[in-house]
């Protein structure tokens, strides 16, 4: 768990240090996009509500396989150039580029596009396997680090069967706390902030604090299966999910 921490906060400090390749502003959402498409300290009105949102990737090794670090992150993918396009109080941005580790540099491709406007963001992203890829559940999703000032804040999850749950982001590290749903929406204080999956993705809950960090991220998937054992997805298996990122203001 240690190293896990240690690499995803490179991969931030990376990212978060790379050159921006454009901000949004708005009367509303306001945020930077690194050179290598990353949304990055997400605002709205001047609350901040997310610090980054980058693609990831997770696999397993075979069981006789030398063992190294078998993830991927957007953030660690320096070739990607975002492309940003904006017209009125709308944003367009579209990242092509490849996905890879220390062993698979070139793994999978993956597209990423972002529309932005004040009230509404919204993410899609297409992932094509370069090899094939083990794995008992999912293998791509999106992370949002969210900051940890949106802990204490209450939280209501719809699950994928309509059901609504409420919660509150707990203030110390709870091991038995879990958040899954098809949608998730945070009261900040200045409103609601709402996560949602466009079809069958899955919102999870994750605490840094597990081990040692100090915040939490939410993990948008792709539908897919557990399975008992590994399986092989082949090169050339597509993925594909969409999300959006949505404020409404205590009026």
């Amino acid at each position: 768990m240690n190293s896990w921490k240690t690499i995803f906060c490179a991969a931030v400090l990376i990212a978060g240090t790379s050159l921006f390749a454009e901000n949004y502003t708005s009367d509303g959402f306001c945020a930077e996009i690194s050179k290598n498409g990353m949304l990055m300290n997400l605002k709205y009105k001047g609350q901040l509500l997310c610090t980054q949102v980058q693609i990831n990737g997770n696999y397993h090794l075979p069981k006789d396989a030398k063992k190294y670090d078998a993830r991927f992150f957007q953030g660690w993918d320096y070739t990607g150039q975002a492309v940003c396009k904006r017209e009125g109080t709308t944003m367009t941005v579209t990242t092509e580029s490849k996905l890879g580790n220390t062993v698979l540099k070139n793994a999978v491709d993956y597209k990423m596009e972002m529309t932005l406007t004040p009230n509404k963001i919204t993410v899609k992203n297409f992932i094509k396997q370069n090899v094939p890829l083990l794995t008992d559940y999912s293998l791509f999703q999106s992370v949002l680090s969210m900051p940890p000032a949106l802990f204490g804040r209450g939280a209501k999850c719809v699950t994928k069967m309509g059901q609504e749950r409420f919660e509150v982001l707990p203030e110390s590290y709870n091991k038995a706390f879990q958040l899954n749903g098809k949608s998730i929406a945070i009261s900040t204080g200045k409103g609601v902030f709402t996560l949602a999956g466009a079809k069958e993705e899955t919102i999870s809950f994750m605490d840094s604090r597990a081990w040692g960090g100090k915040d939490f991220s939410f993990y948008i998937a792709p539908p897919a299966k557990w399975t008992p054992n590994d399986v092989e997805h082949p090169a050339g298996t597509t993925w594909q999910w969409e999300f959006t990122l949505s404020f409404e203001p205590e009026a």
